[in-house]
């Protein structure tokens, strides 16, 4: 299709601060100008739409309207949402998604947007990509609605992983936290038997090299580096005194040893390359298998 067969229209300030859009023009097909233009509101729906066909049609400009694609999804995807057509506000996050990638907002209402249409396990593996970017700080509501799905699908190790990091936010008094929290605890402690317990079986079978990671060495060196050029790094994490350096539980707030205010001090780095469970490659910084949302974390 060419450019020629558009019109490129320039909408008021107004719908642009509404969205919070630069100043861009839009284009729109001759044949639907009356169809997006007829009344008095802007069909703003039929406006993204007519921006993904000109993309598909020309995806040297997909650049140059990232920004508008992932706000105009966003608030269209919302907007659907809120009247509880999800599969069509599923599609149309999915859309913008794709051409952003990074957009964590628009990640955690398609995620939202797939668990509403039932499939639980594409919304977990949307909600681990969300808790896994680094930029994202702790959201309790998204990381305790993640580990519940997980433990749905009985991956308890990564639930209890989840509710650990997030634990410090929920005081004594919130019992319902606590009773997961507990609950998870100890599925996650049968779960880890069962897989030290198959661990066991492999060791005692030849395992390849790349993928063993029980030998002290590390098998992706800077010699070696990675089939992918650069290193993968994951930090095992437990919760010490930033002070004195007491092992605190989960529960404790305060240093029972100098009373310092508890914060998470990540120790202990292992290099891996692939998920010790499935052999996925895994991205640089991830705390769980974006695949099989195996934890990879450092076992002790």
């Amino acid at each position: 299709m060419k450019a020629d067969s558009y019109i490129f229209y320039r909408p008021k300030k107004e719908f642009l601060q509404e969205i919070s859009l630069p100043e861009i023009i839009f284009p729109v097909r001759k044949e639907n100008e009356k169809k997006i233009f007829s009344t008095k509101n802007l069909k703003i729906d039929l406006l993204f739409e007519e921006l993904l066909c000109f993309l598909d049609a020309h995806p040297q400009y997909k650049n140059q309207y990232r920004d508008p694609v992932g706000k105009l999804a966003y608030h269209i995807g919302v907007q659907l949402g809120k009247q509880g057509k999800h599969d069509q506000a599923k599609e149309i996050l999915g859309n913008g998604l794709a051409l952003n990638t990074n957009n964590i907002s628009l990640r955690t209402n398609y995620a939202t947007a797939l668990l509403s249409t039932g499939e639980k396990e594409a919304a977990t593996v949307e909600f681990l990509k969300v808790i896994q970017d680094p930029n994202v700080g702790v959201s309790p509501h998204v990381w305790i609605l993640t580990a519940r799905l997980l433990a749905d699908q009985k991956q308890y190790n990564t639930a209890q992983e989840i509710l650990e990091e997030c634990s410090t936010f929920f005081p004594e008094s919130e019992t319902d936290f606590w009773n997961f929290y507990n609950f998870i605890d100890k599925k996650s402690d049968i779960k880890r038997t069962e897989e030290e317990n198959i661990d066991a079986l492999f060791q005692e079978n030849e395992i390849p090299e790349e993928y063993d990671l029980s030998k002290n060495e590390d098998p992706f060196n800077e010699e070696e580096g990675s089939a992918l050029g650069e290193k993968k790094s994951f930090a095992s994490e437990k919760i010490l005194c930033s002070q004195c350096g007491t092992p605190l539980s989960a529960h404790e707030k305060f240093c029972k040893n100098c009373g310092t205010k508890k914060k998470s001090t990540p120790i202990a780095k292992k290099e891996i390359l692939f998920c010790p469970r499935c052999g996925a490659k895994v991205i640089k910084g991830a705390k769980f298998c974006q695949k099989c949302g195996y934890s990879l974390y450092q076992k002790k």
